[in-house]
């Protein structure tokens, strides 16, 4: 027999802190007498003494920590009123007393929120998660600790981490999960011994050790236990010292040395009483209670094992409570009191329900897969951080080198600028060179103050403009004295040469290369958005579809000669054809196409063909079979990259894991299948998932999930207008209200959806429904409308020939007659459905119906044939792997045992129904389902979040484009008009009389010259910048060279407009001297 151990909490207290402080009782209550003290340093004192008594006598702790709490309130003191709240909450926990220790720490819990004290939040959520950790409410506190965890994390909290790894591990511990228990603890231990916490090393030593101790390593579990042991002795802990006494008692009581076990547990059980500890007390009291069921002490046995029970009742430890009403029916078993043992053994299985319920399973399934995923994006989060920063780092460090070789680069063509005259050049080279200079340190500036100036214009182009003319401006009489002083010095090296010559040269050769590279840009532009339009034009082409055609007809199509690929399609219409009608003649055909498939080895064919055989097996109940085909036409599938294809396929073996009553693997494929048909945009495949999932809720009785699921499917088909399968989730809605007992609504639905089907003229479907309408009324005790209904949807399906209907609906009205007390009827009506299922080769509906037979015959008192059908029943349900339908057997089962008083046997088959029952709604199960759900929401909500960020991120692209484009127009009108402004202000030259007002006229005029090109050359830089970030990477030396090539590029028109400028002014001159 099991006995049961205490594991050790690690616990958020004053403890920690407050441990080190060595003042004894006496002291500390004479310091308490002293008159005068400030109220603060009396709430410490009291706090500090109710520390000292917390292992000795709790109720003095409590007393002291009250004085504490009430003085905080007079005082208005939050912090401390805080304070006294959590360490009340602790000691009534140390008592056992968790309504009270809940109690006392969500009021801190609220002092806390409202103090926004970070620390006091994440203690408070650790003590909450231990107290209903050691209530059985796992998820419950899986979600406190994570949330503390979490809040420790943030704040780097080494010791704050370990307590709640070990303790996150105890929750494992709790539920037999002793690998990851195990994980955790050692996690928590090596922080903790880095730190040198004596008590957190003794807390996890006793819990490593209990791990131990579960495997049936007692050498090992021996061992952390004295060590633990040694370590509570020293830092004088009694209560931990009590509990590890009571677990040394369970190791020798698991190794047959009772006494040693009874010596261990008694001395557990007298400190408990000392210091009131109920929870140890009623542990100790039942185990001592099972060492007496081992060596035959039956009567005391009773009493202790009782007296735990009454004890557990009370306060409410269910976990216990469950362990011993489970110790309990040992006892009666070992005494032969079978009736006893099974009544004790059903409430054993009750609480065990009730601590590992599906909700609870699946919620601590959601929550472990939601921390995991916050911790992997936390990781992610820094490693991305991490990597950006060193990406930073390296491109700073390579763009300020560049920029320093930059700098070099045109300090050093400053100079050869400078020495220009020393060289026999012409003027026009001189200029080009300069003006090239110019560009580079134009573009050199905005690099460097680009950062400022987007921050400043918003990335709007007309004020980035603004700002860059502004700069030029400020550059141009710089450009001005270095293109004068580099003339004066090319001057004097060739007297001979002058100006205006050079000007009109210049413009000449200007003129002979100004229009070849304004209509290249055109027919360059041009074709890019002939590109554009021919790419947004294409699209892709949708595949024609087959029909299968009537039986007849297609035989007819086999006397002819056609190709290989056209027969296997025929063979394959032919037995989707007789899928309903003679499941032996759909397998037939079905294998002559995929054995024509092999022989010519056509890939789609062989996987369309399994596909089908598949889908025959499964409506035979063979499902092993079923599973193995699909997943061989899967395999093939995923070769051709058939996408819709794989989606459909994993839907299906879904399925077949939802029937056999596997749901988490059911859902995983649902949800494979989902994620995939979404990516495809298969409207059709996402609503079949969606309700498949419902189905899956529906089969657990989670019928609000079940629901939700069916209304987004039925949304998602109201949308496509597919009627059918309107109708079809319309009928699924109706199942579930059936189910919750809201009846008027579950007819409505019906009703919906038997409308629409008559429209389709679906009579399949008309007889289903008319079947789902009869189980509403077999519900409500009205029988004959039932029957009406039945017996509707028996006459559609007899003149369809649809025989797997017949049954299902013959086996119905069985149950009608069944529920009447009209058990001749029933049974006439249940072999009639016998009859046709074995027939069809039917697995699944001959077991339900045996099984039927087997508890009528059970209720009219034919006990032998009752034991035969059942036994029959149950022989066919482990065949084909139906757990759902087992557990149910073996339940009824019980029942016929209890009811012919062969209490040993009721009880034995009863504990095949709780196992049968576990390996359905297991934990593990439960847990594996949460985490799928929560991976899934994940995974849609991140999809979502993509798809709504692409859908701003497109719609802002949109919308500055959009601006950009307006502004770019603006700007190269503003450009033209800026040109043109400057020849047609060149005709002022013929009204202005005085030199020197002249020559400054023309000074003006070639500086809004220059300006305006620096300005060109920004906007032609700002257009290619995307091509020339492409094709730099980035890097400011590539991007210069680059730029120089573009500064080069513009020079020669730049040259020429200048030169007519200065043509210009020359002719100005010429008619006002010719006038004269």
């Amino acid at each position: 027999m099991r006995v049961f151990l205490l594991i050790l909490s690690l616990f958020f207290t004053s403890f920690f802190s407050l441990a080190q402080n060595n003042t004894k009782i006496d002291s500390l209550k004479t310091e308490l007498q002293t008159s005068h003290l400030p109220d603060t340093t009396r709430i410490n004192l009291l706090l500090s003494l109710a520390l000292k008594y917390c292992y000795q006598t709790p109720d003095s702790a409590i007393y002291y920590a009250t004085l504490a709490k009430d003085i905080s309130e007079r005082i208005d003191e939050p912090k401390y009123l805080e304070y006294a709240y959590r360490e009340l909450g602790w000691y009534y926990y140390v008592k056992g007393d968790y309504p009270l220790a809940l109690k006392h720490y969500f009021h801190a819990l609220e002092i806390n929120e409202k103090l926004k004290y970070q620390y006091g939040i994440l203690v408070t959520f650790s003590n909450i998660g231990s107290v209903y950790k050691d209530q059985g409410d796992y998820p419950k506190a899986l979600k406190y600790y994570f949330k503390a965890l979490k809040i420790d994390e943030q704040l780097g909290d080494k010791e704050g981490i370990a307590v709640e790894v070990g303790n996150i591990g105890l929750v494992y511990n709790s539920q037999g999960d002793y690998p990851k228990a195990l994980e955790y603890y050692f996690k928590a231990l090596k922080i903790m011994e880095t730190l040198g916490n004596e008590h957190g090393i003794a807390a996890i030593l006793v819990n490593i050790g209990t791990v131990y101790m579960y495997q049936s390593d007692y050498l090992q579990a021996l061992e952390y236990y004295f060590k633990a042991l040694k370590k509570m002795e020293e830092l004088e802990n009694k209560n931990s010292i009590a509990t590890i006494l009571g677990n040394i008692g369970a190791i020798y009581s698991d190794q047959s040395d009772y006494p040693k076990a009874l010596e261990y547990y008694f001395k557990a059980l007298k400190m408990n009483e000392e210091m009131g500890i109920k929870n140890g007390i009623a542990l100790n009291i039942g185990n001592i209670g099972s060492v007496y069921t081992q060596i035959g002490r039956f009567e005391e046995a009773e009493l202790y094992l009782d007296s735990a029970l009454a004890l557990y009742r009370r306060i409410g430890a269910l976990k216990f409570t469950r362990n011993f009403e489970k110790a309990v029916s040992d006892l009666y078993e070992t005494t032969a009191r079978y009736k006893q043992a099974l009544t004790h053994y059903k409430k054993y299985t009750t609480a065990k329900d009730s601590l590992f319920n599906e909700e609870k399973s699946k919620n601590i399934g959601r929550l472990e897969q939601k921390h995991e995923f916050e911790m992997a994006e936390l990781v992610r989060v820094q490693e991305e951080e991490e990597r950006s920063r060193k990406l930073q780092l390296e491109v700073s460090r390579r763009n300020s080198l560049q920029y320093s070789l930059i700098v070099i680069g045109l300090l050093v063509i400053g100079l050869l600028v400078g020495m220009l005259g020393r060289f026999n050049l012409s003027t026009r080279m001189v200029e080009g060179i300069v003006f090239v200079a110019f560009m580079i340190f134009f573009e050199f500036l905005l690099v460097l103050l680009d950062p400022t100036i987007e921050s400043w214009s918003g990335g709007e182009p007309l004020w980035k403009l603004a700002v860059n003319a502004v700069l030029a401006s400020s550059i141009f009489p710089l450009h001005s004295f270095f293109e004068g002083k580099v003339k004066k010095q090319v001057l004097k090296v060739k007297k001979d040469e002058k100006l205006p010559n050079t000007d009109n040269n210049g413009g000449k050769r200007g003129r002979k290369s100004g229009g070849h590279p304004s209509q290249h840009v055109r027919r360059t532009f041009l074709f890019l958005g002939l590109a554009v339009m021919l790419g947004m034009n294409s699209g892709f082409e949708n595949l024609p579809t087959r029909q299968a055609g009537k039986i007849d007809s297609l035989k007819a199509e086999l006397k002819k000669d056609i190709p290989d690929t056209a027969l296997i399609s025929l063979f394959n219409n032919i037995a989707q054809n007789y899928k309903f009608k003679q499941t032996d003649s759909a397998m037939v055909f079905g294998k002559k196409a995929l054995n024509l498939s092999y022989k010519i080895q056509w890939q789609r064919g062989i996987t369309n063909s399994l596909h089908n055989i598949a889908s025959f097996n499964y409506d035979r109940g063979e499902y092993p079979k079923s599973l193995k085909n699909y997943f061989e036409s899967l395999e093939i599938k995923e070769q051709l990259k058939d996408q819709k294809g794989i989606a459909t396929t994993l839907g299906n073996i879904g399925i077949i894991y939802d029937e056999q009553g596997d749901y988490p693997k059911a859902l995983e494929y649902y949800f494979k299948a989902l994620k995939m048909d979404k990516e495809l945009e298969n409207k059709n495949g996402v609503a079949r998932h969606l309700g498949n999932i419902g189905n899956i809720h529906y089969s657990q009785g989670d019928y609000p999930k079940a629901l939700e699921y069916y209304f987004k499917a039925l949304k998602m088909v109201e949308e496509l207008g597919n009627k059918n399968y309107i109708a079809s989730w319309l009928g699924n809605i109706g199942m579930v209200y059936t189910d919750q007992g809201a009846y008027p609504k579950a007819l409505e639905f019906y009703v919906k959806a038997l409308k629409m089907m008559k429209e389709l003229g679906n009579k399949n479907a008309i007889a289903i429904i008319l079947g789902n309408i009869g189980i509403v009324y077999i519900e409500q005790d009205d029988y004959p409308s039932a029957l009406e209904y039945y017996f509707k949807a028996l006459k559609i399906d007899e003149e369809l020939g649809n025989k797997s209907g017949i049954a299902r609906h013959l086996g119905n009205i069985g149950i009608v007659y069944d529920e009447e007390g009209d058990y001749s009827k029933a049974l006439e009506y249940y072999f009639k459905a016998l009859k046709i299922d074995e027939e069809m080769g039917n697995k699944r509906e001959i077991a339900s119906i045996l099984g039927n037979i087997g508890s009528l015959y059970t209720e009219t008192g034919r006990f032998a044939e009752a034991k035969v059908y059942l036994d029959s029943a149950l022989v066919l349900c482990e065949d084909i792997g139906l757990l759902n339908y087992t557990m149910n057997f073996e339940k009824s089962m019980s029942h016929l045992c209890d009811t012919t008083a062969r209490y040993k046997q009721a009880l034995t088959h009863y504990k095949k129904y709780t196992t049968a029952k576990d390996s359905l709604f297991n934990e593990e199960k439960a847990k594996n389902i949460g985490r799928l759900e929560q991976k899934h929401e994940i995974e849609m909500a991140e999809l979502k979040q993509n798809q709504e960020e692409e859908e701003r991120s497109r719609q802002l692209h949109l919308a500055v484009s959009r601006r950009n484009s307006l502004q770019y127009s603006g700007i190269v009108l503003g450009l033209v008009f800026l040109f043109m402004g400057i020849f047609i202000g060149a005709r002022r030259f013929g009204e202005i009389k005085a030199r020197k007002t002249h020559q400054h006229y023309v000074r003006v005029m070639e500086g809004a010259l220059f300006i305006s090109f620096l300005i060109f050359f920004e906007f032609v830089l700002v257009l290619l910048d995307n091509h020339i970030e492409q094709l730099t990477g980035g890097e400011p030396l590539y991007k210069l060279l680059i730029n120089a090539l573009l500064a080069g590029a513009i020079f020669p028109l730049h040259s020429f407009l200048e030169a007519k400028l200065k043509g210009r002014v020359i002719k100005t001159k010429d008619e006002k001297q010719n006038v004269k």
